[in-house]
C-alpha cells in the first residue's frame, strides 16, 4: 500500500510591482500608469451597447455610443460580394477579393486611389479583416497555415455584454460547394444572430487557426444575402498592452515562428533599432510601432539581396510594406504577430501577454480613399490607441478615419492630407459627431429581457431561414465555450518557470489527500516575507522529507515549491524542482515571476509520488 507524504509549510509572501527609471528612489514602480483615455471607458456615465426589440430572429436595432443603429434594410445593388481566391469578379456588383498569399514588393511609392466597401455598421473602415496571414515562408511570402477549421456557433445571446462591441453585418455570398470567406471585425468575433435571403438556407460558420472566418451552405448553391449581428472584444481596438512582462515573454508561441533566414535577419534589424527581448513589453512594442509608423512612401531602398532588411531599415513603403516588415521584426523579438489585408489596406495584429489580440494600424499613403456603401451607416472610432503617433502618420487615411485624428497642418514634411470620399459620420469616443441622447446606456425598458425572436434559437447554424439565434426560450443560455474572456483584460497568464531535467509537471490542485508521512519544511528567516516581481526573495526555501514512522529523512523525493494566492486561485510553481538528498533535505531559490499578480501568497511545497509513497503537499491536514 502506498504511503502518503505531507509537506508542512505556512510561509506568507507578499508580491509587489517593480518598474524602471520612473519608479521611486529604489527603482521600483509600485503603480502602473493607466492613460486617461483608458480610464474614461470605465466611466459609469458612458453609454453602453444595448439590443432593442426583435424582428425575424434579429433585434430591430442596437444602441451604442449614444446612437441607435437599425437592422439592415432591403439589399442594395451595391451590396458587396465576397469572392474567394482566383474567382472572377462579378459583373453586376462590387466584389471583395480574398487572396491566399501576399508577396513583398519594392513598389514603395504611394498607392493609387483606393476603394473600400462597407460591410459592417458601424464600419471599421479601413481596418476590416478580409484575410489574416500567420506564416512567413522561406521566400518571405505571407500565407495561411494549413489547419482544421473549427465550428463557430451562433451564440443567440440576448444581452449586450460589457466589454464587447456590437456590429451589424450585411453582405452577399456566392456559394459553390466550398467554404466562402467571411470578412470580420476582430479575430474573436462572435455571431449573435443571422438571417438569410432567400429564407430557409442553412448556414454553418467556421474559422481557421489564424481566425479567418468562413461560411458554408451545405444544401445550397448560388447567391445568398446574409444579415447578421456580431460582437467583438473592445480591447482589440485600442486597449494598451501591459508593461509588467518582458518583450520576449511569449517567445515560442506558434505566432512567433519564422524561417531561420528570416529570424537571423530580424535579429539584425532589432539590433540596428536597439530593441531587445529584455525590454518591457509595452516599451518594446512602442518602439516597433514608432519605427514602422514613421515610414513614408518614396523610392525603394537600395537592394542588398534581402528584401525584408531593405524595407525594415529603409524607412519607406506603404501599408503592406510596413506590415510585412513589422511582422518579421516583431516575431524575431518574440511577439506573436499576424498581418491582415483587405481590399484597401494592410495592418498587423499583436497578441499581448494577456492572451488577447490588439489591432495595430501602421498607416499607409494614397491620394484618395473612396468608401462605397457608407450611406446610412456610422464609422467606428474607438478610443485612440496608446501607441506612438508620429505627425506624418496622423496625416494618413487610416489614422484620420479610425482614430478620429484630425489631419495635421499641411507641411512639406508631412504632405497634404488624403481625400476621403464617402466616409460615414463618426461613432465612438473619438468621433467628431456628438453622441445622441443621454449617456446612461439605459435604453428601452425591455432591453435586458429576452427577445421575442422567431428564430429557432438553438444556435446550431441549421435554422429555418427566418433567423438563427435569439429564440423565445426563457431558460439560461449556454455560453459559447470558445468565446474569449469578457470585461476588462484578464490578468497576464502565469508561465511555468520550472525547468531543467528535474522540473516537475505535477499540478498542485490534483494531489490526493490521505494519511500523511510528514515532510517538515523550515525557513531560516521570518515567516512573513515581501518580494518584488522579477526579483529573488533573498532567502532559500529549505526543508526536509521525513518518514514519520522512523523519523529518518527520505532521499530521492522530488519537491516543487508553489505560490498559492491567499483567498483562492491557481497556484504558481516557482523555482526549479529539487530532489532531496541523503538526509531528506532540500533547498530551493525562489524568484517571483514578473507576471505574478500583486497580493499575498502562501508558500506550499508538494512532492511527487514515488515507490511506496503517494504524492502530497505541505498544506494538507
Amino acid at each position: 500500500m502506498k504511503r502518503c507524504i505531507l509537506v508542512l509549510f505556512g510561509l506568507m509572501v507578499a508580491a509587489c510591482p517593480i518598474g524602471g527609471a520612473w519608479g521611486q528612489a529604489d527603482g521600483r514602480l509600485r503603480h502602473e500608469y493607466v492613460p486617461p483615455e483608458v480610464l474614461s471607458r470605465f466611466d459609469p456615465g458612458r453609454a453602453e451597447s444595448a439590443i432593442i426589440g426583435s424582428r425575424d430572429g434579429l433585434p430591430e436595432a442596437i444602441r451604442r455610443d449614444g446612437a441607435q443603429l437599425e437592422q439592415p434594410g432591403p439589399p442594395g445593388s451595391d451590396s458587396p460580394l465576397v469572392r474567394p481566391p482566383d474567382a472572377p469578379p462579378p459583373a453586376d456588383s462590387p466584389s471583395i477579393p480574398r487572396p491566399d498569399e501576399a508577396r513583398p514588393d519594392r513598389d514603395t511609392g504611394a498607392d493609387s486611389n483606393l476603394k473600400y466597401h462597407v460591410i459592417y455598421n458601424p464600419s471599421v473602415a479601413p481596418l476590416r479583416r478580409n484575410v489574416a496571414f500567420d506564416v512567413v515562408e522561406d521566400d518571405y511570402r505571407l500565407t495561411i497555415a494549413p489547419s482544421s477549421r473549427t465550428r463557430v456557433p451562433i451564440v443567440g445571446d440576448r444581452r449586450a455584454r460589457p466589454g464587447r462591441e456590437l456590429f451589424w453585418g450585411d453582405l452577399k455570398v456566392d456559394f459553390a460547394g466550398e467554404d466562402a470567406p467571411l470578412p470580420s471585425v476582430a479575430p474573436d468575433m462572435r455571431i449573435l444572430a443571422l438571417r438569410t435571403e432567400p429564407a430557409g438556407v442553412r448556414i454553418d460558420l467556421v474559422k481557421d487557426a489564424a481566425d479567418n472566418f468562413y461560411v458554408r451552405a451545405p444544401n445550397h448553391r448560388g447567391e445568398v444575402r446574409l444579415v447578421f449581428l456580431v460582437d467583438a472584444d473592445q480591447a482589440y481596438f485600442s486597449s494598451p498592452v501591459p508593461g509588467n512582462v518582458l518583450l520576449g515573454h511569449l517567445s515560442g508561441d506558434p505566432m512567433t515562428a519564422l524561417p531561420e533566414r528570416a529570424r537571423r535577419a530580424g535579429r539584425r534589424v532589432l539590433g540596428e533599432l536597439g530593441i531587445g527581448p529584455e525590454m518591457p513589453f509595452d516599451q518594446g512594442v512602442d518602439a516597433l510601432v514608432s519605427h514602422f509608423r514613421g515610414f513614408e512612401a518614396g523610392p525603394p531602398p537600395t537592394a542588398s539581396g534581402d528584401i525584408y532588411e531593405d524595407l525594415a531599415l529603409g524607412g519607406v513603403g506603404v501599408c503592406r510594406h510596413r506590415s510585412f516588415a513589422f511582422m518579421i521584426t516583431a516575431r524575431a523579438a518574440g511577439v506573436p504577430t499576424r498581418v491582415v489585408h483587405n481590399e484597401a489596406h494592410a495592418f498587423v495584429e499583436v497578441m499581448a501577454p494577456d492572451g488577447r489580440w490588439r489591432r495595430v494600424d501602421l498607416g499607409g499613403e494614397a491620394p484618395e480613399l473612396s468608401i462605397d456603401g457608407g450611406e446610412g451607416r456610422r464609422l467606428h472610432q474607438p478610443t485612440p490607441d496608446a501607441f506612438p503617433k508620429p505627425e506624418s502618420w496622423r496625416n494618413q487615411y487610416s489614422s484620420m478615419l479610425t482614430n478620429g485624428t484630425p489631419p495635421a497642418a499641411s507641411t512639406p514634411e508631412a504632405g497634404d492630407p488624403p481625400a476621403i470620399e464617402g466616409a460615414p459620420p463618426g461613432l465612438g469616443p473619438s468621433a467628431d459627431v456628438p453622441a445622441e441622447g443621454a449617456g446612461d446606456g439605459a435604453g428601452p425598458a425591455d432591453q435586458d429581457g429576452p427577445l421575442d425572436g422567431a428564430g429557432d434559437g438553438d444556435g446550431d447554424g441549421a435554422g429555418d431561414g427566418a433567423g438563427q439565434g435569439f429564440g423565445d426560450d426563457d431558460g439560461p443560455l449556454v455560453d459559447d465555450p470558445f468565446a474569449p474572456p469578457t470585461g476588462p483584460p484578464a490578468e497576464v497568464p502565469l508561465p511555468r518557470i520550472v525547468d531543467g531535467d528535474e522540473a516537475s509537471d505535477m499540478p498542485l490542485d490534483e494531489l490526493p489527500t490521505g494519511a500523511p508521512v510528514a515532510v517538515r519544511l523550515a525557513l531560516d528567516a521570518d515567516a512573513r516575507l515581501s518580494g518584488y516581481r522579477g526579483e529573488a526573495l533573498g532567502e532559500q526555501v529549505t526543508g526536509r522529507v521525513i518518514d514519520p514512522d522512523s523519523g529518518q529523512g527520505v532521499a530521492g523525493v522530488k519537491v516543487q515549491v508553489h505560490l498559492v494566492p491567499v483567498g483562492g486561485g491557481a497556484s504558481v510553481p516557482v523555482g526549479q524542482a529539487r530532489v532531496t538528498g541523503p538526509d531528506g533535505r532540500f533547498e530551493s531559490a525562489i524568484t517571483l515571476p514578473p507576471t505574478l499578480r500583486l497580493g499575498r501568497y502562501r508558500l506550499v511545497a508538494a512532492t511527487e509520488a514515488g515507490e511506496g509513497r503517494a504524492a502530497a503537499r505541505s498544506d494538507m491536514p
